[in-house]
């Protein structure tokens, strides 16, 4: 889940919905930008009610997150019939269907 903050959400405000993130045994990691903050989650076995913070002072909202995200997500690693980019990228440099001399590449956008 991902929690957004207001734009003028003090520090007092972040630090609750942390309190509260790590009171339902989960593990809050603030992502401050430019505008706002955000706080993900980590940490559930499932879904996260969105209730549990939606009526806290600071919060716009509280966003699920459908599908699990890893560093490298899955659906950019080689495949068993070669790289799944390859049929929009055949060849690059002469090599084919995602082989760079005996290691394969891979695109990440």
């Amino acid at each position: 889940m991902l929690i957004v903050m207001r734009l003028d959400a003090s520090r007092e405000e972040i630090e609750r919905v942390k309190a509260k993130v790590k009171s339902l045994g989960y593990l809050p990691h603030e992502i401050p930008g430019v505008q706002r903050v955000a706080i993900g989650i980590t940490g559930n076995p499932g879904k996260v009610d969105p209730e549990h913070f939606l009526n806290m002072t600071g919060v716009v909202d509280a966003i699920p997150v459908s599908k699990p995200y890893k560093l490298v997500s899955r659906d950019v690693k080689a495949r068993k019939h070669g790289c799944p980019l390859s049929r929009w990228f055949p060849e690059i440099r002469g090599n084919r269907r995602g082989r760079a001399g005996n290691s394969r590449w891979a695109l990440f956008s």
